[in-house]
């Protein structure tokens, strides 16, 4: 099944990312302070399909830190092509 693509909230992310590489998790929370009620699993969907039309790109990143399970994370980083 397909999901149809919201061309708003495209728009809303494409702004959103205007402002620099972000994180899906950045994105998301940027999103839900400008009222979205919206669900983290939805924006990665819509990144997703960013990525597919060529319209971010996308970037892994080591951050060193205090995490759960060690010292490093690998984040994705998207930005605007």
């Amino acid at each position: 099944m397909v999901r149809k693509i919201n061309e708003n909230l495209m728009d809303d992310i494409m702004k959103i990312l205007l402002q620099g590489e972000k994180t899906g998790y950045e994105v998301y929370k940027d999103l839900k302070k400008n009222g979205r009620n919206i669900s983290s699993r939805l924006v990665y969907h819509y990144l997703h399909v960013a990525l597919k039309e060529d319209k971010v790109s996308m970037e892994k990143k080591n951050e060193i830190g205090r995490f759960s399970w060690g010292s490093t994370a690998i984040k994705n980083y998207y930005k605007l092509k």
